[in-house]
Order: C-alpha cells, then structure tokens, then sequence
C-alpha cells in the first residue's frame, strides 16, 4: 500500500507554488488501483495537532516573522523537494504521534481517521485548481458552486456550527470520484501542456536518483537552489481583495540591495 498527499492549491488565493491550499486529498494506492480517496479539510491538522510546527529557514525569517511552518501554510515557499519535504514531515508527526483523540473524534468520522491515522506518506502531489479547470469542461463553474456553497453554508444549515466546508467536501469527494476516468484520460492525452504549465509538481521520498532526474528533467519537480527566487504566479485574485488593488513585488539581494 502507498499512501499520497494530493495538495488542492486554489489558484484564487495566490502562493509562490500555485495557490493556497483549503483542502486535500488523502489517496492510497493498493496493486496500481485507488483503495481509499479521502478530501479533508487542511485545517484539520493544526486543529488535532496544534502545538505541532517546524522551524522556518532562517533565511526566510525576514518575511516570516512568526519562525515557524504549520500544515495550513507549509507550502509557502514555492520548492516543490522542500514544501513536500515540509508536509510529509508534518503530517506523519500531527497524524502519527501528536494528534489529540478528543479533536479527531469531534472532527472525523471513524472510516476517516481510520484511514488518516498512523500512516506514512510515500509523496506530496501538488496541483493547481487551474489544471482541473483545463482538463475537465465545467469545472469553473463548479468551483463557483462550491465557494458559494462553502461561504452560505450558515444560511443554508440554519445554524452556526464549526466544521464549514463539510458539505463542499463531500460534493467535491463526489466530483472526483465521479470524473477520476475523464481526469485520467485527459491527462494522458494532453501531458506535455500539463507540464508546460506547471499544473503539477511531485515531491517523492526515498526514490532513485533515476526517478528524481526524471521528475527533474519533465519540469515535474524544483530542487530548491539558494541562487533563485521561484514563482509559478502572480499574486492575483479575483473572489476577495487582491482582485481590486495593485501589488508591486521588490526583491532584495544579501547586500540589502533592491
């Protein structure tokens, strides 16, 4: 059995990778076939396991003040070999060894913690919502459904509870088991502008250096390198204020000059 991290990057709400990621899926692989698919929440970590976080580079402590990475914004930094590094590390320790039972049990069904708990993490599968929206035919307008439903889900329940996106992540665990053949298909059939566009960018633990070089060479994968600043993006957006105002980006080398 391998077990995957598929990190849902919302390409609205900007990050150097792709996009901040709301949602997650959690996939296991027995024999080549999919065995268990679950979309959590990604706030959940930090809920069952919020005194757990790591250390930032102190490189980044100039714009990172709080010194410290947690599960929610542990894609921050754009590398794929380090923001994998980041989540895998993150999620085995918040999952496996530090997570309170009592927030699980208030959070998760029994079939999802029995899936999430206590396993290891094979790879980080970093994709952005754009790439669904160019491999499947209507997706926009979905993902408009699930903000919508996401953001009225008090009106709608007519009550305020805590978990928000309970009913946007079953349509969205629906959706994709509904559509996972048509995604497939379309992926393999239009490979080379997936990679052209950085849809997607893999990190795997503990493969061969021909794998590595091969997730290298197909632009499926960015050794983190201190000589480079990396960006797939812009900071755009057009659901909350980014969308309105004009941002200006100033880099700094070690002399402190722009």
């Amino acid at each position: 059995m391998q077990n995957y991290l598929v990190i849902l990057q919302n390409t609205n709400e900007k990050r150097p990778n792709g996009g901040f990621f709301g949602s997650f899926a959690f996939v296991s692989f027995d024999g080549g076939r999919i065995k268990d698919l679950e979309i959590v929440d990604a706030y959940y970590p930090n809920y069952i396991a919020y005194r757990t976080f790591l250390q930032a580079p102190d490189w980044s402590l100039a714009f990172l003040p709080e010194k410290k990475i947690g599960f929610i914004a542990s894609n921050k930094f754009g590398f794929t070999d380090m923001d994998g590094k980041s989540i895998k590390h993150l999620y085995e320790k918040m999952m496996n060894e530090d997570y309170d039972m009592r927030k699980v049990e208030e959070k998760l069904a029994p079939h999802q913690y029995e899936t999430l708990l206590h396993k290891n993490i094979r790879g980080v599968i970093f994709v952005r919502s754009d790439a669904f929206e160019y491999l499947l035919p209507g997706f926009t307008e979905k993902i408009w459904e699930w903000q919508f439903l996401n953001a009225s889900i008090d009106l709608i329940r007519g009550e305020l509870r805590g978990d928000k996106k309970e009913l946007y992540i079953k349509e969205v665990k629906e959706y994709f088991e509904k559509h996972q053949s048509l995604i497939a298909k379309n992926l393999v059939e239009d490979f080379d502008t997936v990679l052209e566009r950085n849809y997607v960018q893999v990190y795997l633990s503990n493969v061969s250096t021909g794998i590595t070089s091969f997730l290298q060479e197909n632009s499926l994968m960015t050794v983190f390198d201190s000589g480079f600043v990396y960006a797939w993006d812009t900071n755009t957006s057009y659901d909350k204020v980014d969308g309105f105002v004009t941002k200006n980006i100033q880099i700094s080398n070690v002399h402190g000059d722009v």
